[in-house]
């Protein structure tokens, strides 16, 4: 896996985490003014996007993006299960390694699975269709 690959995935989490942040917070959709900061082709039709927040109170709430170019026919977007299971919690790095040896080159933490010992989907869940 590249450099900016490596980077990419490891950046997923703090997608995750602002997204959480801009749903706990609640702000209007108009009090917000996001900016990009940084743009880095991580692969043909595959961009990573660093981006900033200012929320209605103030409040700077800060992430990162994977965009996908929807008609590049080369790329392919798949969820991946943790440890290829239906329920199960696994890090994201493992994960990432596993996807990886698969072909993946970059991944994102989602955050659909509800945390319990179990880490069962929260809600329906379709792979291949």
């Amino acid at each position: 896996m590249s450099h900016v690959a490596r980077r990419v995935t490891a950046a997923g989490t703090a997608l995750a985490l602002a997204l959480a942040l801009l749903a706990a917070l609640a702000a209007p959709a108009e009090a917000l003014s996001p900016r990009i900061d940084e743009r880095e082709p991580v692969f043909g039709g595959l961009v990573h996007e660093r981006f900033t927040v200012r929320l209605g109170d103030g409040q700077v709430a800060r992430g990162n993006v994977l965009r996908i170019d929807t008609g590049a026919e080369h790329l392919t977007l798949r969820p991946q299960l943790a440890r290829d299971r239906i329920a199960g919690l696994e890090r994201m790095v493992d994960l990432d390694r596993r996807a990886r040896n698969r072909g993946a080159l970059a991944g994102t933490n989602g955050g659909f699975m509800l945390q319990t010992p179990t880490g069962a989907p929260n809600g329906l869940y379709v792979e291949d269709g």
